[in-house]
């Protein structure tokens, strides 16, 4: 009796926590797409940056009144380098006003004199005028380090290099705003001047 009594609540408490997991995929929907680029960093071709763009529905978290979106976008980064994967920085949707948030370039800067900078530009789309129109952009440095002897690499957020230029709006809020860094070209421009902080 006493072990029929304990297999009726073990088979309840199983039936109860298939129903929990059940309820939890119901309550959140999530979709990737994936982007991979060849960058390279110290001899051709020597790098994948992989970047995936997740959005998730946390349906339990709509608030329609308050509005409340229940939407979470994120976009997370990775670079490959000689099998070995490392974690970059991922870039979230901050603002419920905007419309999504975009990979807009990634690039590789290169002197002779200093290691290699990894150049990520991100963007936050909003529309539409009178509310802010345009693109909020944000832009990751990595400096990239080379050990000889056994080709690992250490990579170092180095944002400081931009000032207050790693992030900006361009676009129409009370007046028209432009931000100059939009592109790698013109962030190239910029670190060609500013050699003297890549050391």
């Amino acid at each position: 009796m006493k072990s029929l009594i304990i297999s009726i609540i073990l088979f309840f408490s199983s039936g109860f926590c298939i129903a929990q997991e059940i309820q939890s995929i119901k309550n959140e929907d999530k979709s990737c797409d994936d982007q991979n680029y060849k960058l390279s960093l110290f001899k051709t071709n020597d790098a994948l940056f992989s970047a995936s763009h997740c959005i998730t529905i946390h349906h339990e978290e709509i608030d329609e009144i308050n509005g409340i979106d229940g939407i979470e976008e994120i976009i997370y980064n990775s670079i490959v380098v000689n099998g070995k994967k490392y974690e970059l920085k991922n870039f979230r949707k901050e603002n419920s006003p905007s419309r999504k948030i975009n990979l807009e370039a990634v690039s590789v800067y290169k002197d002779n004199r200093h290691p290699p900078l990894l150049i990520i530009l991100f963007s936050e789309e909003f529309c539409c005028y009178p509310q802010l129109d345009g693109k909020d952009y944000t832009i990751y440095l990595y400096k990239i380090y080379q050990n000889k002897e056994n080709g690992e690499l250490k990579l170092i957020l180095s944002n400081h290099i931009l000032g207050e230029n790693a992030s900006g709006f361009n676009g129409i809020s009370d007046h028209k705003i432009e931000f100059k860094l939009k592109n790698i070209r013109e962030i190239k421009k910029y670190l060609n001047k500013k050699k003297a902080l890549l050391n």
